[in-house]
């Protein structure tokens, strides 16, 4: 019985699939039938190459003496206008294709010249220079971030240990693997050692002179960027 529930079932969404396709399909007809339409009345109401001055259709073939859409009389002056515009539009084009090849036969000639090579370098250098100092700003970006998360506890630490002699004390508070290799755990075994440690002063005084070289660092770094 449960078998032949799911084979009804399978059935049932075969249909039901199929049902959809016929409708996509459907739809998709329509839609081309009204694309198609839409298109073959454009062209029934707009037959010629250019516009009626009266109907504003475009129905006139060249030189046509009558609109076949309005029945309106085209005049001899009405061709001489819009020939006048044409060969205007054409004297126009050749003007700009003329001045942009002048233009590039000129920028190419400048180009071969003494000024224009020592600009072409010119523009090589400063180029270069952006990329050297874009690239020195990333360094510098990725190094504070690195110092601030990562360094700045060990560094610290290792020089509160020195000062008391006793350079073993911060690794002492864990495992050193952890603290060199774990940025998110190394502030936690610091921060620990600082407030737990028999040298809290020591580690804070080397935490602040760290943070305040770090700054400095940084302020340098961003100022000469």
């Amino acid at each position: 019985r449960e078998q032949t529930l799911r084979d009804a079932e399978e059935r049932e969404e075969e249909r039901a699939d199929a049902e959809r396709e016929r409708e996509r399909a459907a739809a998709e007809r329509s839609e081309r039938a009204a694309e198609q339409a839409a298109e073959n009345a454009y062209r029934i109401n707009n037959p010629g190459d250019y516009e009626c001055p009266y109907c504003m259709m475009i129905s006139l073939k060249r030189l046509a003496k009558r609109c076949p859409k309005c029945q309106h009389d085209i005049g001899a002056d009405h061709w001489v206008a819009v020939f006048a515009a044409e060969e205007e539009q054409r004297r126009r084009q050749e003007e700009e294709r003329k001045r942009k090849e002048n233009e590039r036969r000129a920028h190419e000639e400048w180009l071969k010249s003494p000024q224009g090579i020592a600009a072409t370098a010119a523009a090589a250098a400063a180029a270069a220079t952006a990329a050297r100092l874009k690239r020195r700003a990333s360094f510098w970006a990725s190094f504070w971030i690195v110092y601030a998360a990562y360094l700045l506890p060990i560094i610290s630490g290792q020089t509160g240990a020195f000062i008391v002699g006793r350079p073993g004390a911060f690794l002492d508070q864990g495992c050193a693997t952890v603290v060199i290799f774990c940025p998110v755990l190394n502030w936690l075994i610091y921060i620990t050692s600082l407030l737990l440690g028999s040298d809290r002063a020591v580690s804070g005084g080397a935490l602040a002179f760290w943070v305040a070289a770090g700054s400095i660092g940084y302020w340098l770094s961003k100022r000469h960027a």
